[in-house]
């Protein structure tokens, strides 16, 4: 997923210049992200509203 790629490309370029705190808040995005991967490889999952809202909020904060 390019959303994956871009919160790794984030987390890459800002290590040793943002807060531990904000570098865990990546990680655990990244987490999310598998988790919504996960879901929709595994059955036939759909995103709900709030899935879409969240995956678009995550793509906002972690901008290149």
């Amino acid at each position: 997923m390019k959303i994956y790629q871009r919160v790794q490309i984030w987390i890459k370029n800002n290590q040793g210049s943002k807060s531990p705190s904000e570098m865990n808040v990546a990680m655990e995005a990244l987490r999310e992200i598998e988790e919504f991967t996960s879901r929709v490889e595994n059955i036939d999952y759909v995103f709900s509203k709030d899935n879409m809202e969240r995956l678009n909020r995550i793509w906002k904060q972690y901008k290149v």
